[in-house]
């Protein structure tokens, strides 16, 4: 009886004192989500992601382009996504920003939050990073393939019509299929 009970003392000791790696839940496809000005949202509804090859300047510019929707109908919110390069093969995983722009070739990195509610006092206007880099953005691409884009971002956006209007966006994730 003894060896018994030393045996099931050994046992649980031995599964209570492991330690459980964390699980670890991915970012379901096609979607975006973010926390912003405090409030979790989804981006899900008629998401996408496009990257474009366009002819201009010194060679050939390429820009990666996500996008979502909080609901079909109004109010309704926007995300976008955007990182934008002046060589058709540098967009790939890394992390960008505003200071991106100095990269050789140079990566423009950007998102674009708007919120549409017909029943407030006037048309709704968007907040944009800020392109002076004051308020801080990151755009951070974890996977791309011809397929799928994954990543992370973050960022205080600025009204787009000027004054001291802000939106703070944090925790960030996109897992979205390219069209």
């Amino acid at each position: 009886m003894k060896k018994y009970i030393l045996l099931f003392t050994c046992v649980l000791f031995i599964f209570t004192s492991c330690k459980k790696k964390a699980d670890i839940i991915p970012v379901p496809i096609n979607t975006i989500s973010a926390t912003v000005d405090g409030a979790n949202m989804n981006f899900n509804i008629n998401v996408s992601a496009h990257i474009g090859a366009n002819a201009g300047g010194p060679g050939t510019n390429a820009t990666l382009y996500i996008s979502g929707l909080t609901s079909g109908t109004v109010p309704s919110g926007s995300m976008s996504i955007n990182v934008s390069s002046q060589s058709l093969n540098s967009i790939i995983k890394g992390t960008y920003t505003i200071a991106s722009a100095n990269n050789n070739p140079p990566v423009f990195a950007f998102l674009t939050y708007g919120y549409y509610d017909p029943a407030s006092s006037g048309p709704d206007q968007p907040y944009f990073t800020d392109s002076k880099g004051i308020q801080p953005t990151t755009i951070t691409i974890t996977s791309i393939s011809s397929t799928n884009v994954q990543g992370t971002f973050s960022g205080t956006l600025v009204y787009s019509q000027g004054g001291t209007g802000t939106k703070t966006i944090t925790n960030g994730k996109f897992n979205v299929n390219i069209n």
